[in-house]
């Protein structure tokens, strides 16, 4: 799945905040895997 890129930094925004990968996904309806792959990655995928 590939999300905009305002997504993407919005999950990166979200985990520097605190906030964990459950949280995250339950937040922007997104799967936890996704979430996680998104905050891994160094840049846009």
């Amino acid at each position: 799945m590939v999300i905009a890129d305002e997504g993407f930094f919005m999950i990166r925004d979200l985990h520097n905040k605190g906030y964990n990968d459950s949280e995250i996904s339950r937040m922007t309806g997104l799967n936890r895997r996704t979430v996680q792959k998104y905050i891994e990655a160094d840049e846009l995928p």
